[in-house]
């Protein structure tokens, strides 16, 4: 009989024992804080979209805690109805004052956690039971909305680009305008073409003003005839008046 209650209280001993291992084994594979310290803050929202208790909580992409608690609540100052979360975060992050947390999702079609971005402050950080405002994420139906009002005035633009195009008149003006700038077009296209060969001339000194600028000669004799009238500008005086006795 001894022996019998000996090999139970073995047997009870070895099974607790196995309970116990087995219970960390879970916690630490479901990383589950359940012997780290930690502090709750409390993050308050209009509208939460689905965002459950046992939610992950990150900073910066990096899990730092949960949402041990979803809460409705009445605000008096606003006068409104708000949702507050408790959330559980490890002791030794620390989250400035000016951070700012929002919903986010873990794919498309995933589950709800509460994004913390970090705000500029190196000195300031939230402690035990402080206050974080939230930003309000944008509901399925305020996108499907919107989405809606794009759709109506992209139809109402195509509507009104049809009737404009299916006018006759319209359609005449376009097409007078589009032969008009084929016109234009040719017409500068011919401008370039006879400027193009004018450069090459003169590149070449055909013509006056290319045996102008490439004939030395002419160049130097021009030159000379310059300096000489700044020496003795009375010649172009004199010449004016042999030129009026012989029209008179």
């Amino acid at each position: 009989m001894a022996l019998k209650k000996n090999i139970e209280l073995k047997v009870g001993i070895f099974v607790f024992i196995g309970l116990i291992i087995l219970s960390i084994i879970v916690f630490s594979i479901g990383n589950i804080y359940f012997f780290k310290p930690r502090y709750n803050i409390k993050v308050k929202f209009n509208s939460v979209s689905g965002i459950e208790d046992g939610a992950q909580v990150k900073l910066s992409g990096v899990k730092i805690g949960e949402v041990e608690k979803v809460k409705i609540n009445y605000n008096n100052e606003f006068g409104k109805i708000q949702v507050e979360l408790v959330v559980l975060v490890d002791c030794n992050i620390k989250i400035p004052r000016d951070s700012y947390a929002y919903i986010n999702t873990l794919s498309l079609l995933g589950e709800k956690y509460l994004e913390i971005s970090p705000g500029a402050t190196s000195n300031d950080f939230l402690k035990e039971g402080d206050v974080l405002v939230g930003m309000d994420s944008v509901s399925m139906r305020e996108i499907i909305e919107v989405g809606d009002k794009i759709a109506v005035k992209l139809n109402q633009i195509v509507e009104s680009i049809d009737y404009v195009v299916s006018d006759p008149e319209v359609k005449e003006s376009l097409k007078t305008t589009l032969k008009n700038s084929s016109e234009m077009i040719m017409d500068f296209k011919n401008f370039v073409a006879s400027a193009s060969r004018v450069l090459d001339k003169i590149e070449k000194g055909e013509g006056t003003i290319g045996k102008l600028i490439s004939d030395d000669k002419i160049y130097e004799d021009l030159k000379y005839l310059v300096e000489d009238l700044k020496k003795n500008p009375w010649k172009l005086l004199r010449k004016s008046k042999v030129d009026d006795k012989k029209n008179r």
